[in-house]
């Protein structure tokens, strides 16, 4: 783990030093991230027990955009009271407002600015809070058209798919898809989400079919498991990837990492890891 550590650090001093010698190309950070939800149950892994080092972790990295999946709309606001340099959009899935999961999209707030945001159900009636085929939970994707002040425009979209029923995350993709259709090709894009589906899944060929998965396109890569679930296990070989970050065309992925973050107390800051990419527009 200490060689992993030594090697991530002088990752983020390439990325700096690329940094440097793009400025003319604006690069970008994106991390996608299941936080868990605030769950009494987890005992040692409990969410209170987390959060103040999950902040920590997000200062740390600075990410433009970050989209987290499972927040409860007091987990969603406790990062929003202590991410000062960022906004979020999103709703709860259950309702459309307040109850459930909130696919959150934070965003950089003097960097972007939000032209529009909406949310779509992953099911057959996408425009109102609805449960799709056999799955166990309401599912949504939270969706954010941003600008920068030179007029960059991009897309991100944040997701969850369902854990039980393999029809609903089967048409979920397709429902994605079909939106992803309207949009204007001048937008950028990115796709951050949980999908619990594997990379061998049908699922997942529908996205790497139509979009760039970061993880093959990046020029560096850096993930100390090949997973991106952890289930709070400590000491394992993680090789179940469901965690996903993808963009369009016009966008090259520089860097791909997975960390594997800490509370203080020696614990994952979460049950799943955090997918962190940089990449630079090709407009």
């Amino acid at each position: 783990m200490e060689g992993f550590r030594i090697f991530y650090y002088f990752m983020m001093l390439l990325i700096f030093s690329i940094a440097q010698k793009a400025s003319s190309q604006s690069l970008s950070k994106a991390i996608s991230y299941n936080i868990r939800l605030d769950n009494p149950g987890d005992n040692e892994d409990n969410w209170h027990l987390r959060k103040r080092d999950l902040v920590n972790f997000i200062k740390n990295e600075k990410p433009d955009f970050l989209g987290i999946q499972e927040a409860l709309l007091h987990q969603a606001e406790y990062l929003d009271g202590s991410l000062d340099d960022y906004n979020y959009i999103g709703v709860g899935r259950d309702d459309g407002k307040q109850a459930g999961e909130i696919m959150a999209i934070f965003y950089k707030k003097d960097k972007w600015h939000l032209i529009k945001d909406s949310t779509i159900w992953l099911s057959e009636t996408p425009n109102e809070p609805s449960m799709g085929w056999d799955a166990a939970c309401y599912r949504t994707c939270t969706i954010g058209f941003f600008k920068t002040i030179n007029g960059r425009n991009i897309i991100v979209l944040n997701t969850h798919f369902d854990h039980i029923g393999q029809t609903a995350r089967s048409k979920s993709s397709g429902v994605i898809l079909e939106f992803l259709k309207t949009l204007n090709k001048d937008y950028s894009l990115i796709l951050l989400g949980d999908f619990n589906a594997e990379p061998h899944s049908t699922v997942m060929s529908d996205f790497f079919n139509n979009l760039q998965d970061s993880k093959e396109k990046a020029l560096y890569k850096l993930n100390h498991f090949e997973g991106t679930y952890n289930g709070f296990k400590l000491d394992s070989i993680f090789t179940k990837r469901i965690d996903y970050i993808f963009t369009s065309a016009n966008l090259s992925p520089i860097t791909y990492i997975v960390p594997s973050p800490k509370t203080q107390n020696g614990r994952h800051l979460s049950d799943h890891f955090p997918i962190i990419v940089q990449f630079h527009s090709n407009d």
